[in-house]
């Protein structure tokens, strides 16, 4: 253990010893014995301007892991154009809740329902027609 920490240790001083040894070349040669680093440049980014008419809301709520789960409520100023108020909206909720429990106590169904496949609304004679119709041979005598 005590040998792989001055390893780790010793690591950037090998890192500096070796790119000090090796020699550099060209014009950064010139820059390497003034004492200055290479200086390195990045290519040319051109950034696009957004649309005119489109501009960033800082206050925007931005969708994120709890929405599904967590049913945020109105903002006040939704309830009082909306909802009419907090009183209203109180009243709302409570008969809302009430609704729902006297469902549930009386065995009632769910008021919101899973769909439900029907049957399809021809007859035999009409999925046979159908049928004719759509298969690749000419149809005949319909």
């Amino acid at each position: 253990m005590k040998h792989l920490l001055w390893l780790l240790l010793c690591l950037p001083l090998l890192a500096q010893a070796q790119s000090l040894a090796e020699p550099p070349a060209g014009e950064d040669a010139a820059q390497a014995k003034a004492g200055h680093a290479p200086v390195r440049t990045l290519e040319t980014i051109e950034a696009l301007r957004p649309p005119v008419d489109w501009a960033p809301d800082p206050f925007a709520r931005r969708p994120n892991h709890f929405d599904g789960r967590f049913g945020r409520g109105p903002s006040p100023e939704e309830i009082a154009l909306q909802q009419g108020g907090y009183l209203m909206y109180g009243i709302t909720q409570a008969l809302a809740k009430g609704g729902s429990w006297l469902n549930r106590v009386t065995g009632g169904p769910a008021q919101i329902q899973h769909a439900n496949a029907r049957d399809v609304p021809l007859d035999d004679e009409q999925i046979a027609r159908a049928a004719r119709w759509a298969s690749p041979e000419p149809p005949q005598g319909d």
